[in-house]
C-alpha cells in the first residue's frame, strides 16, 4: 500500500492480504487500488437504489414498485439480473445496512 506522509513523502507498506488467485474485481476493492466497487459509478448508483427500494421495510407505494421496474429493467439491459434467493441471514444483514447508511 502506498501514502504519503505529513512531509509529501511516499511511504510503502506489505500488503495485508496475498494477491495470489484473487479475481480483478476483488483486488480492484482490496487495499492495492482502494476502489469502493469494481463497478462503473452508473451502474453501482443503480444497484444501490433498487437495494434500497428492494429491502425497503413496508409496502412499497406505487411511485416506488414504479422506480424498482424501471432499475430492474435498466439492470437487465446491462445484462445484470439480481437474485432475490439469498438465505434469511445474508437479507438481514442487507436491510440492516440500508438502514444504517
Amino acid at each position: 500500500m502506498i501514502a504519503k506522509n505529513l512531509n509529501g513523502l511516499l511511504n510503502y507498506d506489505h500488503p495485508h492480504r496475498n494477491p495470489r488467485g484473487q479475481g480483478v474485481a476483488n483486488l480492484l476493492t482490496s487495499e492495492f487500488f482502494g476502489l469502493p466497487s469494481s463497478l462503473d459509478l452508473y451502474t453501482q448508483e443503480i444497484m444501490d437504489e433498487r437495494l434500497k427500494l428492494a429491502y425497503k421495510n413496508g409496502e412499497l407505494d406505487d411511485d416506488e414498485k414504479q422506480r424498482l421496474k424501471e432499475l430492474n429493467n435498466s439492470l437487465s439491459e446491462l445484462s445484470l439480473t439480481i437474485s432475490e434467493r439469498r438465505d434469511e441471514e445474508y437479507k438481514e444483514f442487507l436491510r440492516q445496512k440500508i438502514k444504517d447508511d
